[in-house]
């Protein structure tokens, strides 16, 4: 069995939070609840007290437009706030079937680290995550 550590602190670029779609529907584990940044790109980044081993996260689409849901992206790592940073995960081109759709991603990794940072790169429409 995995033992679940929470961040510390989950920050990102922009949100729309009068909208209730802020940072904090990002984690809330509510399926019915998102996360809204009106940018090109953008970002979100997950600090832990204690450094962690992380090889998979999760991510679901939005219940409204596909042209919203992340379609490149590059997941992260630091040990010194962000100085300099790892590259763990890189995708290009994806695309969900469905609205509220969890996709799981995983990659190879064995080093720990404090911070980690999703950079979205692209959408499906090029112009608002």
């Amino acid at each position: 069995s995995q033992t679940v550590q929470y961040p510390n602190s989950v920050t990102a670029r922009g949100e729309y939070a009068s909208a209730g779609e802020g940072i904090a529907q990002l984690t809330d584990g509510n399926i019915n609840t998102k996360w809204l940044d009106f940018s090109s790109t953008s970002w979100v980044q997950f600090l832990y007290n204690s450094a962690v081993v992380i090889n998979g996260y999760d991510l679901t689409s939005g219940n409204d437009y596909p042209e919203r849901d992340p379609k490149n992206w590059d997941l992260k790592a630091s040990n010194d706030n962000g100085a300099t940073w790892t590259t763990l995960d890189s995708r290009n081109n994806q695309s969900w079937s469905a609205r509220k759709l969890k996709r799981s991603f995983s990659f190879t990794n064995s080093s720990a680290f404090k911070l980690y940072r999703l950079e979205i790169t692209a959408n499906g429409s090029g112009n608002i995550i």
